[in-house]
């Protein structure tokens, strides 16, 4: 119930703005702690994570704490083949990192509903994709071959 006394109105009414501010301050502080615990201040980066599937011939290297709107890039190394390396990356962590066209650029790419699928003239022995991820938290995703299991990567966005 709001007080009837004009003073205890502007009080309340103030206080309001005040909790907001504290509560934001709040996150920006633990936010802050987590990225210098995390080796992130400024521009600076942890080191990134590599994720290896002998049985598919890949290897993704890519950073697992990442801050949001700064480009960073992931890596997949695939071992040398005569055939095009055909790989799968799920739709949802390709709109959330906000990823670019691969380098080098593919021959050929199709959807399949859950997944956009390049394909790459042989032999390609690495494909960069720069990110610059567009909201925070936990992004995961799905790296993979088109015909084998996908590896599986994670990423923490801090604002």
């Amino acid at each position: 119930m709001m007080p009837l006394d004009p003073a205890a109105r502007r009080s309340t009414s103030r206080a309001i703005p005040r909790l907001a501010f504290w509560r934001m301050a709040l996150i920006g502080a633990v936010s802050f702690v987590l990225g210098v615990l995390l080796g992130l201040v400024g521009l600076g980066a942890a080191p990134p994570a590599e994720h290896s599937d002998p049985a598919n011939g890949l290897t993704v290297t890519f950073p697992r704490v990442l801050v949001l709107g700064h480009e960073r890039a992931v890596v997949i190394e695939a071992a040398a083949e005569e055939r095009p390396l055909r790989l799968r990356l799920s739709l949802d962590w390709l709109a959330a990192m906000g990823a670019s066209e691969p380098v080098p650029a593919p021959i050929s790419r199709e959807t399949d509903g859950e997944a956009q699928i390049y394909e790459f003239r042989p032999p390609v022995g690495t494909v960069t994709f720069t990110v610059s991820p567009r909201r925070m938290g936990f992004v995961a995703g799905e790296i993979g071959r088109a015909d084998t299991p996908p590896i599986l990567i994670e990423h923490y966005v801090l604002p």
